[in-house]
């Protein structure tokens, strides 16, 4: 049995268009220094969607040829680094885990 944080399991629906999503924290402002990113399992290499943390307010915005670059069932793991003032380093959570779906 895993100790401590897991994952929300669920997909990404991608459309033929850009990718819009604005997630808001329900207990205010998130940390300063944290940051959020989307790692598709593409290969050769992943590709990373960076996130726009501003508040409460975790934002991504990708246009349709970065996009449509992503297969139907790629893996992803979306990502949440908050900034670790005691090591100077962030605290990396897996977020949510699943795949692309079309």
């Amino acid at each position: 049995m895993p100790i401590g944080w897991r994952a929300i399991q669920d997909d990404i629906y991608l459309t033929a268009g850009d990718f819009i999503v604005i997630l808001t924290h329900p207990a205010g402002v998130l940390p300063p220094g944290t940051t959020a990113e989307i790692v598709w399992q593409t290969t050769p290499t992943p590709t990373t969607w960076p996130a726009t943390v501003d508040g409460a307010t975790v934002a991504w915005r990708v246009q349709q040829p970065q996009v449509a670059a992503i297969p139907a069932g790629t893996r992803f793991t979306r990502w949440i680094h908050y900034p670790n003032p005691a090591t100077g380093t962030t605290d990396d959570y897996e977020w949510v885990k699943g795949v692309a779906r079309r």
